[in-house]
């Protein structure tokens, strides 16, 4: 095995050997697990099994990468705190401007090459803090950076661990965190505003406030072998002793016209809309997040087999504007063509051309044109 490579484990490594000295066997048999899964990666097989045999882990069901290990419950809520997420071989990224995929991908390979920074004298980032609108991605990115590092993901939402029983809340804080520093995972914590309020509010209970320095506290006890991923649709709630925990600090926003095509494209077959149709589409689509857009195609791919004699296009151009204009009915303009010509010109605001509006809509560019005029020119 090269010194290079050799490098590139240091994390497990030391892990191993803390967890051996502790003593803590469950911390000697996840890292170990872990060291023995990136070893068959590499292609040191032998080796990968060896490690296995000692730590039993040969009884382990087929497909297995990590140990089994309970999840941390609120016993007195009888519920769960966190949810646990596999990696898988195919990460799924959000689609998002390229400054912004670009530094995603950059704390992974940061991660993915901490042995070699870590020869190097230099620490990788290990605390990242997501925010920005809801529906643009932020747990997707999350998923898709612990399946790329080969890390499981365990999310808690803040939301539900601040339940009725607000005087546990230090406690299960305490009791996700005693459970993640254990074994190299992510830990996502979703809805983090719900947690992550400004001190000084004076509308907040204490036991929110001391809540605040618990997550400060606990944050300060990840790793090297965690990552702490924070996810907030309200960044300004945020106590501002707690920007100062995240490594890198990430806005997503929502998508402008390259992403929205980018992402029709990714969900509807090439043949089914032209080039021009799915450039019209992203410029209707304006305002929408990619969760939006994702809903309405699949709704018209549902519409589209249900109703086969209304084109994909024009089930594409209803939903737009339904989730942009707040219609109660998904329904709506179906049967009210100039309706809908003059709902879509308005809405594209002069972006759309009198021949994409007509693609969008079914109609002959002719027509549009006469509703377009018509309705510009007012009531004669």
């Amino acid at each position: 095995m090269s010194g290079k490579r050799l490098n590139s484990y240091w994390r497990e490594i030391v892990s191993i050997i803390e967890g051996g000295l502790k003593p803590d066997p469950h911390r000697v048999s996840s890292f170990a697990e872990h060291f023995a899964q990136r070893l068959e990666d590499d292609g040191e097989t032998k080796l990968a099994q060896r490690i296995r045999r000692l730590t039993n882990g040969a009884s382990r069901p087929a497909g297995s990468t990590f140990v089994a290990q309970g999840l941390p419950a609120d016993v007195e809520a009888q519920q769960s705190l966190v949810e646990q997420i596999l990696p898988t071989d195919s990460p799924q990224y959000p689609v998002l401007p390229h400054p912004t995929d670009l530094e995603l991908r950059r704390f992974v390979e940061l991660n993915r090459r901490s042995g070699e920074l870590a020869s190097a004298g230099i620490e990788p980032p290990s605390t990242l803090l997501l925010f920005g609108p809801p529906g643009c991605g932020k747990t997707m990115a999350a998923v898709a950076m612990a399946c790329d590092l080969g890390l499981p993901l365990l999310v808690v939402r803040l939301d539900s661990l601040l339940g009725s029983f607000l005087g546990n809340s230090a406690k299960n804080l305490r009791r996700v965190f005693d459970n993640a520093v254990v074994r190299p995972c992510v830990l996502l914590l979703d809805e983090f505003d719900a947690i992550g309020k400004m001190r000084d509010d004076a509308q907040e209970v204490g036991e929110v406030k001391r809540l605040v320095g618990s997550l400060l506290q606990n944050l300060d006890r990840i790793q090297g072998e965690q990552i702490v991923i924070a996810a907030t649709n309200h960044h300004h709630m945020l106590d501002p002793a707690i920007w100062r925990r995240f490594d890198v600090t990430l806005q997503l926003e929502k998508p402008g016209k390259a992403e929205l095509s980018n992402i029709i494209l990714g969900l509807i077959p090439r043949d089914r809309l032209s080039k021009i149709e799915v450039e019209a589409a992203a410029v209707l689509s304006d305002g929408l997040s990619g969760s939006d857009i994702t809903s309405v195609i699949k709704r018209a791919f549902q519409d589209e087999f249900l109703y086969p004699d209304v084109p994909l296009r024009k089930r594409i151009t209803l939903g737009v504007l339904a989730r942009l204009k707040g219609y109660e009915r998904p329904g709506y303009h179906v049967d009210n063509k100039k309706e809908l010509i003059r709902a879509t010109h308005q809405q594209a605001g002069g972006r759309l051309t009198i021949r994409q509006i007509a693609r969008l809509v079914g109609c002959s560019a002719a027509y549009v044109h006469e509703v377009v005029r018509d309705s510009e020119e007012g009531p004669r």
